[in-house]
């Protein structure tokens, strides 16, 4: 035995063993694993860009090489895989399981095993391919996160929206099916020899097939707008209202847990040191003349008589001037055709294009030479800009090429010295790095995988150009990216492509779309942090009507309606206001649907029935709104706006009034009619046009429900976060538009009647295109190899920032609604007289008081019921108990009604589909259709008659019958009876509406998955948001549709889509909802 002193203060190290080794290698672990997974993804990139090219047709020449590389990358894999077999602790048993349980080795065995088949299987493969198995390689590349963490995160969220977004998918499917099965625009033949033959289908043929079309509803796209018959649209309307916002709620609610745990674990792992900042090169070493010239403003100020001029300002406006000039010159420079009129201004702008080449030649030649590292300088990423910016346009001059001309657009970036705004890029990049690694990497391997999937799937579509889309993998990719960001610009998929396509809508979109926007939320979070809105203002004292009120003022209040009034108010009149404004609301309403119909052919002929109803509803209406107007014309010095103003007299206050914007709006809504009346000339030559100002009555709805009002406020509150979006925004339109140019100037490819050579041969033409597709929309889609790269990297990077200032209008736009509701509540108790406070004090104590001696009275009576119940009615107490699963019985029944339901949901969906039909029989349909309604039947008979007994509703038959679950109940087993009925009575009728409502069934199971009472609380809580942004888009699309209407109704390239107003309505519905 040592002694103390001679034993070791530590133990000896342990020797690591060659398979420990081996192990921590292949984890990745020291310097060599570092190399060892730099050279295995190496190796995977190889093997799938092999595979990739293998399927490019005009690669076949160069096949052996591609199986030299699939040979060797293969064996590669498989010794791979022995290893890690091989290191696994633990017994033989314990490695087989993980061979079988692990997902990483399951993805690798699946991934070689393919190349082992291939060569077992003699012959060659026509009908059966293994090779798209060996894209699963990717999964590798993923890093090992808790995916079961990100399940947990989101399963409740998931379950509940999955399940309301499945009830609404499959009724809306349903209708579309019911109203667009008949319909022959829908008629589709994947080709003109399939068109002589017959081989055509409705595309809403059955059910399923009207499932997919509705769920490219629900992502936002219309693929199928115009040809939509009317009962169509108004569901296509229903979704894109509604349930679109459903819909998006699973891939966002994935998508979300997936982004917050991989920030966890980053979190974890590695520590932010801090950025470092590159560019604080020492201000003070520079020369002031740089230092004015990069913005800082008070280096040198010259006094001008009494003007004081910054240099720093004065080289900025300069600047902005000579950016804006030869951006202007570049562009006019592409027109082919330039009209006379714009010769003059062009050669103007050229002798200003050449002052501003010579003068950011000269900047760039005088930075460089006063940088105390001119290297340096013109690396970075200034000097670059200067230098392309400047050198490239004035060669052009001499050695003319549009490539040289366009670097002309990269001067709009010389203002960012100033502005600011991409400086942020570095930073958010630089501090998501991390994240964007992971999330772009797990997008990374999506896009490849679905699109060797859609390869697949539709390489042998029988419609041509589906198939040239998919000729081969990396053809696929285009397709498949555009997919993966939300869009469906090809919808005429194989049962398998469609399956497959919205598998990426539902879950890809939430994870390819984290990378995309990563960089436009981050910018945006920057702006709204960097300039918070200062804390409004306290009311330095109370200003107090006088306790007599006079008739003006009480019309003044009158008018308000229920922004001062209440309907359950000891004053009458209260109650009439609140009726007034309802009835202002629906004369307004009333008025702008009778504006729309009104420019329907046929509708309104002269001298009939609908003529003297649009009429008669005119004169009423104007009578109304002419009163109203008088009588806020009359009371406007009551308004403390007008004072604080500075309009302090009554004729002062109603003049402020009249030249305000809602009421020049509520005049010019009313003054057409009398000047009809008057028979103006005028009137009758712009008849059309004055009647449509009636729309724009829906804008006097502002002063009930704030919301144009509002956006001047989010304007002017965020005009520097505004200035910054605006300027990034515009930059990469320029800078995207002129590469666009670029690529497609000469692309003789032709869509829809014209080529992308017409579409993108100037500048003008270019900026219309490439703007929709910088807001994620792509109804192009056919472009060269160039241009695809161009847009691949706008959808990386300019597609989110171009839709920061969205962003911002629409966040400013919440917080300005929450300070207004605050700011009016506040304005209501200040103008209160003492009288009133007293009164509505009063008021508020006597209800507080009805309302706690109901409460008692109803826990006594509902005590009572329960006492009495418990003697008196014991069978139907039995039967709650049994319908409440609190017996064994009761349970069973349950899941046999589970069993039920979803049953009823397939058969429906089955009977749509004629070989469902044929196999099953109609016999045996009918039969478990008339088993399942004796079920549902007896269920809800049984509810009915025990709901006295049941604490749940109250005790009472009527709360039952009533609630959401009785009218539920009641609607999934009336449409039987009453089809019954009708059949025994001998009535004619269309049976298959009646089977359409048995899908209603669905949400019966809402007793087992809660999801629409979570919907409704969602509602209540942001009821008021919503109420105001949905009034606010009301307004953008009516008006919007209107003026459409008058400026593209005569349009032959429209084709019709804006001859009416209603037409209008239904293409602009699609457009606002991102589909073009």
């Amino acid at each position: 035995m040592q002694a103390p002193l001679e034993a070791p203060l530590l133990p000896k190290p342990r020797k690591q063993t060659l398979r420990a080794r081996i192990y921590d290698v292949l984890e990745g672990k020291g310097s060599l694993g570092s190399f060892y997974t730099l050279a295995l993804t190496t190796v995977i990139l190889v093997n799938i860009a092999s595979f990739m090219l293998s399927t490019e047709p005009s690669m076949t020449e160069h096949q052996p090489l591609f199986d030299k590389i699939e040979t060797v990358t293969v064996c590669i894999f498989t010794v791979e895989y022995v290893l890690r077999f091989s290191t696994q602790a633990g017994s033989c048993l314990t490695r087989i399981k993980w061979v079988f349980t692990n997902f990483f080795s399951i993805a690798d065995l699946v991934s070689i095993m393919p190349f082992y088949a291939d060569l077992l299987i003699p012959g060659e493969q026509k009908y059966l391919t293994t090779q798209w198995v060996r894209v699963v390689r990717l999964l590798r590349l993923l890093p090992p996160l808790p995916y079961d963490v990100i399940w947990q995160k989101s399963y409740k969220l998931l379950m509940a929206s999955g399940f309301a977004g499945l009830t609404v998918w499959v009724l809306c499917a349903a209708l579309y099916y019911w109203v667009e099965q008949d319909n022959p625009d829908m008629m589709y033949c994947p080709d003109d020899a399939d068109k002589k033959e017959g081989m055509c289908w409705n595309r809403f043929h059955s059910i399923p097939a009207a499932m997919y079309y509705s769920l490219l509803n629900f992502f936002g796209e219309f693929p199928l707008a115009d040809k939509h018959s009317l009962g169509g649209r108004f569901v296509g309307g229903f979704i894109q209202v509604m349930g679109a916002a459903v819909m998006a709620i699973p891939a966002g609610a994935l998508g979300n847990a997936f982004s917050e745990v991989v920030e966890k674990e980053l979190a974890k792992e590695e520590e932010e040191s801090g950025e470092a900042d590159g560019n604080a090169t020492g201000q003070r070493g520079k020369a002031e003349i740089i230092r004015c010239l990069d913005g800082e403003r008070e280096v040198r100020v010259y006094q001008i008589a009494d003007l004081s001029v910054d240099l720093a300002d004065l080289w900025f406006s300069l600047l902005a001037f000579l950016v804006a000039t030869s951006s202007a010159h570049f562009i006019l420079g592409t027109v082919r055709n330039l009209p006379m009129k714009l010769e003059e201004l062009f050669f103007l702008l050229y002798a200003l294009d050449i002052l501003a080449t010579v003068f950011f030649c000269g900047e760039y030649l005088f930075r460089i030479c006063f940088a105390r590292a001119p290297a340096r300088y013109v690396m970075s990423g200034f000097g670059l800009v200067d230098g392309l910016s400047a050198v490239l346009p004035a060669i052009s001059y001499v050695y003319s090429r549009p490539l040289f001309r366009a670097f002309t657009t990269l001067r709009v970036l010389k203002l960012e010295r100033y502005i600011g705004a991409f400086g942020t890029f570095k930073s958010i990049l630089y501090q998501s790095r991390a994240v964007l690694f992971v999330t772009g990497g797990a997008a990374a391997v999506l896009w490849v995988i679905f699109s060797t999937l859609m390869y697949y799937a539709e390489r042998y579509n029988p419609d041509p150009e589906m198939a040239e889309h998919y000729s081969s993998v990396a053809t696929s990719m285009w397709v498949t990216l555009l997919n993966l960001s939300g869009e469906a610009p090809l919808c005429e998929y194989t049962t398998v492509g469609k399956f497959i396509s919205a598998l990426m809508g539902l879950i890809g979109v939430g994870f390819v779309t984290i990378p995309m926007g990563l960089l436009g939320s981050g910018f945006q979070d920057f702006l709204e942090k960097d300039d918070e809105d200062e804390a409004p203002a306290e009311p330095q004292g109370v200003k107090q009507q006088p306790e007599e009120t006079s008739f003006r003022q009480l019309v003044h209040k009158f008018l308000q309606g229920s922004a001062s009034n209440q309907v359950e108010d000891l004053n009458p009149w209260e109650a009439r206001a609140v009726y007034f404004e309802l009835c202002i609301f629906f004369g307004i309403f009333v008025t702008v649907l009778a504006a729309i119909m009104e420019t329907v052919e046929g509708f309104a002929p002269p001298g009939s029935l609908n003529r003297d109803a649009l009429n008669f509803i005119e004169i009423t209406a104007t009578l109304l709104f002419t009163v109203e107007y008088g009588l806020r014309y009359y009371t406007a010095p009551e308004a403390t706006y007008w004072a604080e103003k500075g309009y302090v007299s009554d004729n002062a206050a109603r003049f402020g009034f009249a030249m305000s914007l809602p009421a020049l709006i509520d005049l010019t809504a009313i003054a057409p009619y009398y000047l009809a009346l008057c028979g103006s000339s005028v009137a009758d030559r712009y008849d059309g046009e004055l009647r449509m100002l009636r729309i724009f009555r829906l804008l006097t709805l502002d002063k009930y429900i704030p919301s144009v009002s509002l956006i001047g406020r989010v304007f002017y509150k965020n005009a520097k976060e505004f200035q910054m979006a605006a300027y990034a925004a515009a930059s990469l339109w320029l800078i995207f538009s002129a590469l666009m140019w670029l690529t497609e100037r000469h692309d003789p490819t032709q869509v829809d009647d014209l080529t992308m050579s017409q579409r993108y041969g100037s500048m003008p033409e270019a900026m219309p295109y490439t703007l929709v597709h910088l807001t994620g929309d792509y109804p192009l889609i056919d472009y060269d190899f160039p241009a695809k790269c161009v847009l691949f990297v706008a959808l990386l990077f300019a597609v989110g920032v171009v839709a920061v200032p969205t962003g911002l209008l629409a966040s400013g736009f919440s917080q300005e609604l929450t300070k207004y509701r605050q700011e009016q509540r506040r304005l209501r108790e200040e103008a209160s007289s003492a009288i009133e406070k007293a009164l509505r004090t009063y008021i508020r104590r006597r209800r507080l008081r009805k309302a706690a001696k109901q409460i008692q009275a109803q826990q006594s009576v509902l005590k009572e019921l329960r006492g009495k119940v418990s003697k008196d009615n014991p069978y139907k107490l039995s039967m709650v108990r049994f319908l409440e699963q609190k017996t064994t019985f009761g349970r069973v029944f349950k899941k046999v009604m589970l069993l039920l339901i979803i049953l009823n949901v397939l058969a429906v969906i089955g009977e749509s589909m004629n070989w469902v039909k044929k196999a099953i029989g109609s016999n045996a349909l009918n039969a478990f259709e008339l088993v399942s309604v004796l079920a549902f039947t007896f269920e809800y008979s049984a509810n009915v008659w025990s709901a006295p007994a049941n604490r749940r509703y109250m005790f009472c038959r009527r709360n039952y019958i009533f609630s959401f679950f009785g009218l539920v109940d009641l609607v999934t087993v009336a449409p039987f009876w009453i089809q019954t009925a009708m059949w025994l009575s001998g009535l004619q009728f269309n049976a298959f509406i009646f089977r359409i409502a048995r899908l209603l069934r669905i949400l019966q199971l809402e007793d087992f998955v809660e999801s629409f009472t979570l919907l409704d609380d969602a509602w209540r809580a942001c009821r008021e948001t919503m109420v105001a942004t949905g009034f606010m888009a009301l307004l953008v699309w009516i008006c919007g549709a209107v003026l459409f209407y008058e400026f593209e109704q005569d349009n032959p390239a429209m084709d019709g889509a804006f001859k009416d107003t209603f037409e209008a309505h239904s293409a602009l519905c699609s457009g606002l909802c991102g589909s073009l």
